[in-house]
């Protein structure tokens, strides 16, 4: 009982640094320089794209000796974690897209989350490119796989955890959350097929691979439809 509390507590606190950091990133130089030059939105989107690195230099910190050792693994194995784990992605973006079409039906408007990247991608297409499909993955990862599973061993409550808690931060991007439910599900998919695949490989670094795949597929989709 005290290593889930203790377990606990620190996944708390790195969920905390991870959802201060980035508005403190932006606010603080923003604050001390905007009086005396014009901050454009590349400079404020590499002011923000420094916070995740904080974060991830602080998650690595704590759990340095697991990191190094799963990522050697993953390199001395990684046509096997391709081959074993890569058609989890497939299934996942099958289900996605299923789920996704049937919600549109009865809901017009898009998820903000997505309206807010593709606006963000026109503005600064090569920085979000960097945050969304590089850091994104590292970040989320770390906290809502790796730090989460300390806490909850049972890989149900895990999987079920981790994938609604990964969905709701991307719903809370939206001025009214309650129309943002109906995408709930949506965003929540991908957090139970990561939850998943690291129970079954026992290594971080497979999620954090099918986060990158799948959030640099997302973002070659949007700027092949047209966006920019």
């Amino acid at each position: 009982m005290k290593t889930f509390f203790k377990n606990l507590g620190l996944f708390v606190l790195i969920f905390f640094v991870w959802l201060l950091i980035a508005p403190i990133s932006v606010a603080l130089p923003l604050a001390i320089i905007n009086n005396y030059v014009e901050v454009s939105i590349s400079a404020q989107r590499m002011f923000l794209m420094l916070g995740e690195l904080i974060t991830i230099f602080f998650i690595f910190i704590l759990y340095k000796e697991e990191i190094l050792k799963e990522l050697k693994k993953f390199k001395e194995n990684i046509l096997y974690y391709i081959e074993t784990y890569f058609p989890y992605w497939i299934i996942m973006l099958v289900i996605m897209t299923v789920v996704a079409n049937i919600i549109e039906i009865f809901v017009k408007d898009g998820p903000a989350n997505q309206n807010l990247i593709e606006e963000a991608i026109k503005q600064t297409p090569i920085l979000i490119g960097i945050s969304v499909m590089i850091l994104a993955p590292l970040t989320e990862e770390l906290i809502f796989r790796l730090a989460l599973r300390k806490v909850f061993k049972n890989d149900i409550i895990y999987v079920l955890l981790s994938g609604f808690v990964f969905g709701f931060i991307h719903i809370i991007a939206g001025e009214n959350i309650i129309n943002e439910l109906p995408y709930l599900l949506t965003y929540s998919i991908p957090g139970f097929v990561f939850a998943y695949s690291y129970i079954k490989s026992k290594n971080i670094m497979v999620p954090i691979f099918l986060h990158f795949i799948h959030n640099t597929f997302a973002t070659v989709i949007i700027f092949l439809t047209g966006v920019i």
